[in-house]
Formats: C-alpha cells, structure tokens, sequence
C-alpha cells in the first residue's frame, strides 16, 4: 500500500537522497541503544519528514533540514536510514497573462 503524499518508489537510503529534495523516513536499521538515542533526539524517527540540504565534498557528511533543525549526519549513519521521496504539490499556473 503506498503512503500519503509520497511516490509509488523503492526504498533508498538517505546517502542516495537528492539536495533540496523531500523525503519521508520509512525505516531506520539502528544497531544499538546510544545511536538510537541520538537518531530520537534529533527527531530522526519513523515518518518524519525531512530535506537534504547539502552533502560535503566526498558525500562524507550530509546535512538535513528536519523538524525546522539542520542536523549533520555521517555517511554511515546515512545508510541506516531508509527513505520515500515526497510528491511536491502540483503547482497552479494562472490563466492570467
């Protein structure tokens, strides 16, 4: 069954996410208690919604806007998170001229 507001698309972790794009987390493979900790202090939770903002030189590190925060996670940290791209609203164009 397909998720609100999201496209009918396979999972893909967050290291594979587009800059300024919408996502929502579906899932997140946390190996222990303190990461887990963490992910839930910053709001990285399942179904949150979040933009990638920017990536660093060697997609090391990335940047998400999540809950009105910036966070930064590490590229490891990236990959245990598994994400839906948003649908954008369809925009109105004007008839106007």
């Amino acid at each position: 069954m397909q998720t609100p507001n999201t496209k009918n698309t396979a999972l893909i972790t967050l290291d594979k996410c587009k800059k300024n794009h919408r996502y929502t987390i579906a899932s997140i493979a946390i190996p222990n208690e303190s990461l887990r900790e963490r992910f839930i202090s910053m709001g990285i939770t399942k179904g949150a919604d979040f933009t990638l903002l920017y990536t660093s030189l060697k997609n090391l590190t990335y940047s998400i806007q999540i809950n009105c925060s910036q966070i930064a996670l590490r590229k490891n940290e990236a990959k245990l998170i598994n994400v839906v791209e948003k649908l954008c609203p369809n925009t109105i164009k004007s008839s106007h001229k």
